[in-house]
């Protein structure tokens, strides 16, 4: 019978090759390669070899995953969802087929309409726009690449259907988990790694961090008069920290030493929320998952750690994620009222807060989880982490300025608009949280009284995360990052179902891998060719920055900051279009003063990004014209090869 499996595999495998790839033969080679590297992948993991089988399948995909991660991701999905099913379910031989082409159809067909409406994780970087290829592959919900992908998808369902050998499908079942994770996480990684690489600011956030990392550097005061438009409503302790670590080492204003910090606050978020969960694992655990569990369970944590739409660049959230990470493993530990515990508890809610004020639902989340379980010892440790929360506020403003101005006045101004959270991506990260829940619920009678007491504090803990979140989430200028917490949150409470329930771990596994998938598939990476375009166009603003500089003018670049840094010049923290952005959105009058700036012609020339140059809608939109307008008002565009802004002369 085994003869006879891998036998229909091989068949299964050369259907593959003609159905997907000898139509490719005619396209580019990376498409090929992609398309034979799924084949491949396929071939072997449903063959019923060792272990380095589904290892190697997992690398052979890797390939597939910058070309088109969709129909890559959906394979494997489908292969998961119907091992599992295999696996739960006790069926006569026809019956079982037919459930395997259905689960292999449904779940596809789920998965692609769901990345139709949310999207695939675009580049919102201009300078990616323009210089990197657009994710190939994508989801196609209606046409002929959609039929031919589940038609493929269906001759898998039928060769990995029970053949009268059902003790095998667990062990197939968490070989393809663990190839399915391996995939998974090595494509996020390798193009998070990718991304980081690009010498160019990536998105949105990367201009005013290096604003305030030049502020510090010159001694200049953090929060300083709204009139200069030259300070954020983030909170300090990302740029201070960063300082710190840096400055001796002289690279406070390199842009790729911030960048590496931040993968390691990502790397360590995993490692902490990855070693609490495992060392929870029972001693002796169930034959098919013993030998990859560990693996896999720590590669599902490393994928979602990297989960946010940020993830290669300098944010906030990355730091924040590290101390959601240890509230999460204080929640998974033993209780306990040993020193380094307790001092964690009361640290990381100030911590966090300092990050982000979001990080406010890390304090309040804990502090649930403690009264219900009547703990009063954590609960006067958690009111007293509280109160020194709260007292960092009038900490920054006499440190650093006006603080309370710009982190919580100016944000309170932003109109929330909560049908935004109707729109993509938002209804996959809910579906993700609906799964996720009722997978918990009807787990919950498997754990005993400890673990559901830990299920509890992890799941209240990622949705109070999710609604300190929320409002940011809500706003004009909210992207999804903001749901990292919400998603890194529900794959740590799945992780931690697959530990305390060892038969339901395949199922927890997929199931959190499968919302990494829905929420934020892996996306092409930059080329190299792209990145030395990105380091040449860098280096072209730079000059022009340069060139101003020796005349005695100045070079308005907006929005990026990078070019100045590279040119030499630290004095430029002022009229920042970031800056003026968020005094719009709240209806400040700040925002004309760098309108008023740019028609006075004070500046040489203006450099304006993609980013404010490609169609938008919204309030962001309508500023981001009206500063066009003023600089054509004022200014001509000159003629240049630069293929990530437009330039623009004094007349």
């Amino acid at each position: 019978m085994l003869q006879r499996l891998e036998g229909k595999t091989r068949v299964v495998v050369l259907l593959l090759f003609a159905w997907f790839v000898l139509p490719a033969l005619s396209t580019s080679a990376p498409s090929l390669l992609a398309l034979l590297a799924v084949a491949l992948a396929a071939g072997a993991a449903l063959g019923r070899v060792p272990v380095w089988g589904a290892a190697a399948s997992g690398l052979l995909a890797l390939a597939m995953a910058f070309v088109a991660p969709t129909q890559w991701g959906v394979t494997f999905f489908a292969l998961v969802a119907t091992s599992v099913a295999a696996e739960a379910l006790v069926l006569p031989r026809r019956r079982a087929s037919h459930l395997a082409w259905a689960l292999t159809l449904v779940g596809p067909a789920l998965t692609m309409l769901l990345l139709h409406l949310g999207g695939e994780g675009a580049l919102a970087s201009g300078a990616l726009r323009a210089l990197a290829p657009a994710p190939a592959g994508g989801a196609v919900l209606f046409g002929l690449s959609a039929l031919k992908a589940l038609a493929g998808l269906a001759l898998l369902a039928e060769a990995i259907a029970p053949v009268q050998a059902p003790a095998a499908a667990p062990a197939r079942a968490a070989r393809l988990v663990l190839a399915l994770a391996v995939s998974l996480a090595g494509a996020r990684i390798a193009s998070v790694l990718a991304q980081s690489s690009f010498d160019a600011e990536l998105f949105w956030t990367e201009a005013p961090f290096l604003v305030n990392a030049t502020k510090l550097a010159r001694g200049a005061t953090l929060y300083g008069p709204a009139e200069e438009l030259a300070s954020y409503s983030y909170s300090p302790l990302l740029d201070l920290t960063h300082r710190l670590l840096l400055a001796p080492l002289g690279r406070a204003l390199d842009l790729s030493a911030h960048r590496s910090l931040e993968l390691v606050a990502q790397a360590g978020a995993a490692a902490i929320a990855g070693a609490a969960l495992l060392r929870r694992r029972p001693v002796s655990q169930s034959a098919p998952v013993s030998r990859s569990f560990g693996v896999a369970a720590s590669l599902v944590v490393l994928f979602a750690a990297f989960g946010s739409l940020l993830a290669a660049t300098v944010h906030p959230d990355h730091m924040l994620g590290l101390f959601f990470a240890v509230a999460m493993a204080l929640v998974v530990a033993p209780p306990r009222s040993a020193p380094l515990r307790l001092a964690l508890l009361f640290l990381v809610t100030p911590l966090a807060f300092a990050t982000k004020l979001s990080g406010a639902g890390i304090g309040v989340g804990l502090g649930l989880w403690a009264l219900f379980r009547r703990d009063r010892r954590d609960v006067v440790v958690l009111v007293a982490s509280g109160a020194v929360a709260l007292l960092t506020i009038p900490l920054f403003n006499r440190s650093l300025g006006d603080f309370t101005g710009y982190a919580i006045a100016l944000q309170k101004a932003h109109p929330i608009h909560l049908a935004q959270l109707g729109l993509p991506p938002w209804p996959s990260y809910a579906l993700f949280l609906a799964v996720a829940g009722a997978f918990a619920a009807w787990s919950w009678s498997a754990l005993d009284a400890p673990d559901r007491s830990r299920l509890g504090g992890i799941l209240t803990l990622t949705v109070s995360m999710g609604l300190a979140s929320l409002p940011a989430a809500a706003k004009y200028a909210g992207r999804e990052n903001n749901a990292q917490p919400l998603y890194f949150g529900l794959s740590v409470a799945l992780v931690f179902l697959a530990v305390v329930a060892p038969r339901r771990a395949v199922a927890a596994l997929a199931l959190a891998l499968w919302g990494g998938l829905v929420t934020r598939p892996p996306t092409t990476f930059p080329t190299a060719t792209a990145r030395a375009l990105a380091a040449q166009e860098t280096d072209a603003v730079a000059a022009i920055v340069r060139d101003d500089a020796a005349r005695g003018e100045s070079t308005l670049v907006a929005p990026m900051v990078l070019p100045y840094l590279r040119a030499g010049v630290t004095d430029f923290a002022r009229d920042r279009y970031a800056s003026a952005n968020e005094f719009f959105l709240a209806r400040r009058p700040e925002a004309d003063v760098l309108l008023a700036h740019v028609r006075d012609g004070r500046y040489r020339t203006i450099v304006v990004g993609n980013d404010l140059l490609a169609p938008r809608q919204g309030p962001a939109a309508a500023f981001s014209r009206r500063f066009i307008d003023a600089v054509e008002s004022r200014y001509e565009r000159r003629e240049s090869s630069l293929a990530s802004a437009r330039i623009y002369v004094r007349r």
